[in-house]
């Protein structure tokens, strides 16, 4: 473990940048960094000890012995050359180390690059990294690391190490986030104040939103202000969480992302999410089911005894809310399951239902049988059903039917096709028009859950 009580702190505000620059000294060259081409930079190096340092008010850290990087004056645009180095990122940054490139939005983040390998673990918040062709939100409690020959490996983090990590970030000077400045900083220090301050309103979400445009036209910092106002639910408004459980919801990267990771997001950071983000994972894993049943239930059972970790650690409103979206999820993909693989499924939901939460009592009557609170016509039933399936984009030709039954209040719908990563899948379905369900589903002739909301199928 390394003592801190021996670093030195190197600073270099604008100010201070520029008279170096002036001046000719040899910390201040031409970086070689993509994003940095042409930029004076200042190199920062760490010797026998570990120094800390700070450049602008957007980026400061520690570099332990033997960590060299370079940052531009701002300190939005980093190169980690060598070493270990534990980052804090106020504003807007992007780290290039090796072939990553590690962007972050008011998060800290350890990255370690040699010869042999890159990896990055986010401390506070997420962070996305692209490498290669690939793009991947990692969490806290992941280590993402890609090796010289291009293997990547995602594994959890050591909790002693990741807690020595977490030290480091405590000991940082705090930054000073400007009141005066203009243009895009202007919007940089915005989003910092607005991550940092006071209640989130929807208000101040859209000034943020509109903002991360101003800062970023890819879309990328809207996306990381997405992923890091899920922890802020103690500063948020219901409709404010509303808005952005909906934003994340129809961005398909992040909903996909976020099926895998945001429970150990939430483990490891010890910080509940809204409701509204819970009912948008409900939603993500459904729609993974639909295409990839394989890795929803490695979703699940990987998070099975998530419920009953959350009623441990002192969340038990938190804990029935996770345990009724893993069940209910389950619950569904258990119907395109056969032998081994229903019996391991039904051991999993076992495993969610249990601890100490309450489940509603069972029924001792028999139910009465289900009644459709509508009464379509059968030329009505195919209206709605036509209706809809146009506006959700889905390409119906000569061969398309749809059979209404009017006592169910359903559509039977074949001859459909939908748009799947560049494909024209086929698909055949019963639209349920009184309970807004799409159930009986089969896509390229191969049967999948049985249930699922409509706003759910038509991702």
């Amino acid at each position: 473990m390394n003592t801190k009580r021996h670093r030195h702190f190197v600073a270099f505000p604008l100010a201070v940048f520029l008279m170096l620059a002036v001046a000719g000294m040899e910390s201040v060259m031409q970086a070689g960094a993509e994003g940095l081409v042409g930029a004076s930079v200042v190199r920062f190096k760490a010797d026998a000890n570990p120094i800390d340092f700070q450049t602008g008010w957007m980026l400061s850290g520690t570099l332990e012995p033997g960590t060299t990087v370079s940052a531009d004056k701002s300190g939005e645009h980093l190169e980690l050359i060598h070493g270990h180095a534990v980052l804090r990122s106020s504003g807007f940054t992007q780290l290039t180390a090796g072939t990553l490139r590690v962007i972050a939005l008011a998060a800290s983040y350890a990255a370690l690059h040699d010869e042999s390998s890159t990896t990055v673990v986010p401390l506070t918040a997420p962070v996305i990294v692209s490498y290669g062709s690939d793009t991947k939100v990692v969490v806290p409690g992941m280590q993402l690391t890609v090796t010289a020959d291009n293997k990547t490996t995602v594994a959890s983090v050591p909790q002693d190490w990741f807690l020595q990590q977490m030290q480091t970030v405590k000991l940082l000077s705090d930054s000073v986030i400007p009141s005066d400045a203009s243009g895009r900083e202007d919007a940089q220090a915005g989003l910092a104040h607005m991550l940092s301050h006071g209640r989130i309103t929807t208000d101040s979400y859209q000034k943020a939103e509109a903002a991360t445009l101003s800062v970023d036209s890819s879309g990328t910092a809207l996306r990381l202000l997405l992923l890091r106002l899920l922890q802020e639910n103690a500063r948020t408004d219901t409709e404010a969480s509303r808005r952005i459980a909906e934003a994340i919801s129809e961005d398909r990267f992040l909903a996909t992302e976020l099926v895998t990771v945001l429970p150990l997001h939430i483990s490891t950071l010890q910080k509940p999410v809204a409701e509204a983000h819970i009912r948008m994972w409900e939603k993500s894993a459904l729609s993974l089911g639909l295409t990839d049943v394989t890795s929803a239930i490695t979703v699940l059972r990987l998070y099975a005894d998530f419920p009953e970790k959350l009623t441990r650690a002192g969340y038990p409103e938190q804990s029935m809310l996770w345990q009724h979206a893993l069940a209910y999820v389950g619950t569904i993909l258990r119907t395109t399951l056969s032998g081994e693989a229903l019996a391991s499924m039904d051991a999993t939901l076992d495993i969610i239902n249990r601890g100490d939460i309450d489940e509603a009592p069972k029924p001792t009557s028999v139910p009465a049988p289900y009644v459709p609170a509508t009464d379509w016509s059968e030329s009505e039933l195919i209206a709605i059903v036509h209706q809809t399936l146009s506006s959700k984009g889905v390409l119906m030709a000569v061969t398309t039917e749809l059979a209404p039954d009017t006592p169910t209040q359903t559509v039977r719908v074949s001859g459909v096709f939908i748009a799947e990563q560049g494909s024209d899948v086929p698909y055949v379905f019963t639209f349920d028009v009184a309970r807004n369900l799409i159930t009986d589903i089969k896509r390229s002739g191969k049967e999948l859950p049985n249930t699922v909301p409509v706003d759910v199928f038509f991702r």
